[in-house]
């Protein structure tokens, strides 16, 4: 008798044990309600399919104004370092229209092609003054039987001329594929850069000072974002 009872009370403290250790009900598991997002204050400018830049509001996430542009579809859109100025590259990569915020009204453009060779222009960034602008660039060129394509390559325009007005050395004389142009004081928040950066391959280097036209001084930066990471 004195058996039965010791492995019926094994028995149940077996089944006790398991009773404890099964999880709870996925209702007693959700989390408690989060809370909404609060909206943010700021203003978006978005590139359309229409040829225009909307304008909008993002706490109400309404469309507040639209921007034309005369260059085609826009793509990638840059701000001047006072933020008058929108810098927008059409989806072509040839061509850059300058526009003033503000007014909503073109300025300026221009573009690098020129009968069969074509320049697409992958990243830009304007000095303090908005009197040139750092680019990169790589040249197609139409050939009898095929495109030749040219290297990147880093060079300084001249807003004024509208002329390339020099050519950049690359950091350590190595050529950069898919590189984008930050300011290089703040590649982690957007703020009013006076370096300018190449970022490419998992590392940031300084290239120059755009206040002082210093564009040839190579220096390696540290403690900044890396875009590969």
């Amino acid at each position: 008798m004195s058996d039965r009872l010791r492995f019926v009370g094994v028995t149940v403290a077996i089944v006790a044990a398991a009773v404890a250790l099964r999880p709870a009900p996925i209702a007693a598991q959700r989390p408690s309600a989060a809370k909404p997002a609060s909206p943010g204050g700021g203003t978006i400018y978005l590139s359309t399919y229409k040829g225009v830049i909307q304008v909008l509001d993002e706490a109400t996430e309404k469309i507040t104004a639209e921007i034309p542009t005369k260059t085609g579809i826009p793509g990638d859109v840059t701000f001047s370092d006072d933020r008058s100025r929108l810098y927008i590259q059409d989806v072509s990569y040839e061509k850059v229209e300058v526009i003033d915020r503000v007014k909503g009204t073109t300025i300026d453009s221009f573009t690098l092609t020129e009968d069969k060779a074509k320049v697409r222009i992958w990243s830009l960034q304007p000095d303090p003054h908005d009197k040139y602008l750092i680019l990169v660039i790589k040249k197609y060129t139409l050939l009898n039987d095929r495109w030749e394509i040219g290297p990147p390559t880093l060079v300084q325009f001249d807003l004024t001329t509208k002329k390339i007005s020099r050519t950049i050395p690359w950091p350590k004389g190595e050529e950069r594929e898919g590189v984008h142009v930050p300011g290089a004081d703040n590649l982690e928040q957007p703020a009013l850069p006076a370096r300018f950066g190449v970022v490419a391959l998992g590392r940031s280097e300084k290239v120059g000072d755009r206040r002082e036209g210093d564009l040839g001084g190579l220096k390696q930066l540290h403690g900044v974002r890396d875009d590969a990471s």
